[in-house]
């Protein structure tokens, strides 16, 4: 593989960055996999560093201490620019774009195997290879010391710190949220929002058609509509690692069919694996003790975007209802 990479002119360096994001991100299960490898991280950090700071020349940190400097700040004020830019343009809360860019501070992997190509490229002097190679590894030193006091100064500022474990309601993240959902009936609702559910989870354990089938034999049994502008339409998966579900926000509003005659302007639609009944009972009842809180329906009702429901779920006024699940972890 390395030879047939540089044999097509390719840099081994990016063509593994390539395949590793679309691996990690092509399938949940792939994604898995690759996780496993996280044990052997340290020993290839160790590598990389070993590697680099046998290139390093302490001579050369004395001449470049205000070129490093100026990369330091150039690097930091470009992260806190794209940071800011992003989070406007993605309409992000402010609490997240203004630290993001305290978090992105840490630098490493990618920097240190820039450095071991760059000592391995002939075609550049080889001055200017020590002078970028100083550079670079003692921005690294400086960044890999600073980052981390930075990043828990970011999740503290932002009321994160002690946020890493999986909470009840854990599929209700940004990306799994509609808002603007229009629809005229139902059932054409229902089927909006189970195509939405297999767009975002990547869902492999089951198709739109079976899945839709599911959640239209529970609706004709008994109506999901919860009352009070609420329904919670469900289906079943064979298999699968965990429930699944979006929240679907229709302003409009669709009529159910519930009991207080009230159309329906909020859906929770959840797909459960098999195995997962126990946990598929305490989901359900969080989500209507929380559709019962007027306060939060006409919040969601109201909120302009999905990241402003995201900020409403996750709220710790509403921890009663999205709590954390004791012993897990994210790590």
């Amino acid at each position: 593989m390395p030879g047939c990479v540089e044999q097509r002119g390719l840099s081994p360096l990016m063509t593994s960055l390539f395949f590793g994001d679309y691996m990690g991100n092509s399938s949940p299960r792939v994604a898995e996999q690759l996780n496993a490898l996280e044990p052997f991280e340290p020993v290839v950090y160790v590598c990389f560093f070993a590697l680099a700071g046998a290139s390093l020349h302490p001579a050369a940190l004395l001449n470049v201490g205000l070129l490093c400097g100026a990369y330091l700040l150039a690097r930091s004020v470009g992260k806190a620019l794209g940071a800011a830019l992003g989070g406007v343009l993605a309409h992000c809360s402010r609490r997240i774009w203004f630290n993001v860019p305290l978090a992105l501070v840490p630098q490493a992997g990618v920097a240190i195997g820039m450095v071991v190509l760059i000592g391995e490229e002939t075609a550049i002097p080889s001055f200017v290879r020590e002078a970028l190679g100083a550079i670079v590894l003692a921005a690294v030193t400086v960044n890999e010391i600073l980052g981390p006091l930075l990043t828990q100064a970011a999740l503290r500022r932002s009321k994160e710190v002690n946020k890493d474990r999986a909470r009840l309601i854990e599929f209700l993240q940004e990306e799994f949220i509609l808002t603007g959902l229009t629809a005229p009936d139902k059932w054409d609702a229902i089927r909006q929002m189970a195509a939405f559910l297999i767009r975002t989870h990547r869902t492999e354990h089951t198709t739109l058609e079976h899945l839709y089938t599911t959640i239209e034999e529970r609706e004709n049994s008994m109506s999901t509509a919860l009352g009070e502008g609420v329904a919670i339409p469900h289906g079943r998966l064979d298999s699968g690692p965990e429930i699944q579900g979006v929240l679907g926000i229709c302003r409009q509003g669709v009529d159910w069919g519930a009991r207080d005659g009230k159309p329906v302007q909020l859906i929770v639609l959840i797909a459960t694996p098999r195995d997962h009944e126990a946990k598929h009972l305490q989901v359900l009842a969080s989500l209507a003790a929380m559709a019962s809180d007027e306060a939060i329906r006409s919040r969601l009702i109201a909120a302009v975007n999905a990241n402003d429901a995201w900020e409403i779920i996750e709220a710790e006024e509403n921890r009663n209802y999205n709590y954390f699940i004791e012993g897990s972890s994210r790590e």
